[in-house]
């Protein structure tokens, strides 16, 4: 049923009132405004990893025109949602607030080169290029992860990623890959 002009000038005054706020593993809490919520609707399409997947790619690409390195990491930052009227004014969950379940806010994060165990980019890709943010299915995002190919650190389950939130204490989600890794894995399998 198509919306009646009232009923759409009406969406354009409320689109930038607070529809959620989020709490972060970097410790920082932040809210989204109405506007925000047809990300939301995307949060179980793969596409959100692979926007994730392409912030990463395009880092190593341009770190490889500048620095060496024999590993590459990503930070992820993700929130636990809460609706608006479950926080009160000093940002506290109310009594019985409940997030939304098995969704999570996402910025991809700084991007860091190593060689050897040494940090080798000296600017963040995240300082000149575009990152991502958006909404994900946390689950739908571990399962991708784990089919990349890549190393993770951080929760493994919403519930688990929950409970470390909600302990207030910040805490590190990264993405990682380590060539000499896979190198030494392609060289043993050669050698049986």
């Amino acid at each position: 049923m198509d919306k009646t002009l009232f009923e759409k000038l009406q969406d354009a005054r409320e689109q930038h009132e607070i529809a959620h706020v989020s709490f972060f593993n970097d410790g920082e809490i932040r809210s989204d405004e109405k506007y925000m919520l047809k990300l939301f609707d995307r949060a179980n399409s793969p596409k959100e990893f692979e926007a994730i997947e392409e912030v990463f790619v395009k880092a190593a690409e341009s770190y490889s025109r500048q620095y060496k390195f024999d590993s590459i990491e990503m930070g992820l930052i993700l929130g636990l949602i809460f609706n608006k009227e479950d926080i009160d004014e000093n940002n506290q969950t109310r009594e019985n607030a409940k997030p939304i379940e098995g969704i999570v806010r996402y910025y991809t994060g700084s991007v860091k080169s190593f060689q050897d165990g040494q940090q080798t980019n000296t600017i963040d890709y995240a300082s000149y290029a575009p990152t991502r943010q958006g909404y994900i299915n946390f689950n739908k995002l571990i399962s991708a992860i784990k089919r990349s190919g890549l190393s993770y650190t951080g929760p493994e389950s919403f519930e688990e990623f929950e409970e470390q939130i909600l302990v207030g204490e910040p805490f590190d989600i990264t993405l990682s890959a380590n060539f000499n890794k896979k190198e030494e894995a392609k060289t043993a399998s050669r050698s049986k």
